[in-house]
C-alpha cells in the first residue's frame, strides 16, 4: 500500500470498525490524517441492515422475511458496541 500510493492519492477507510485500531494505524502510517464524520442513526441502521441482508443472503434465505428481526437487532447491537467503545 505505501509503495503504490503517490502523494496525491488518499486511502479511505469508511468503516467504523477500523476505529478500534486507531493507535496501530497511526503507528503504521505516522503521516496519516484521521477525519471523523457522523451520521444520523436513523439512516445508518436501515443502511447497515440492507447491506448485511445482502451479504448474509449468500448463506441464509431471508426471502420469507424471517430472520430480519434478529439481523436488525444484531446491527443495532454492533452500533451500540462501537458507540460504547468510542466513548471509553
Amino acid at each position: 500500500l505505501q509503495k503504490s500510493a503517490t502523494p496525491d492519492e488518499f486511502w479511505v477507510l469508511k468503516s467504523p470498525a477500523y476505529t478500534a485500531w486507531l493507535p496501530e494505524l497511526a503507528e503504521a502510517f505516522p503521516n496519516a490524517r484521521f477525519v471523523f464524520t457522523s451520521r444520523d442513526p436513523k439512516s445508518v441502521v436501515p443502511s447497515l441492515c440492507g447491506l448485511n441482508e445482502i451479504a448474509l443472503s449468500l448463506k441464509f434465505d431471508y426471502s420469507n422475511g424471517e430472520g430480519l428481526k434478529p439481523l436488525g437487532e444484531g446491527v443495532v447491537g454492533r452500533i451500540a458496541d462501537y458507540a460504547r467503545q468510542q466513548a471509553a
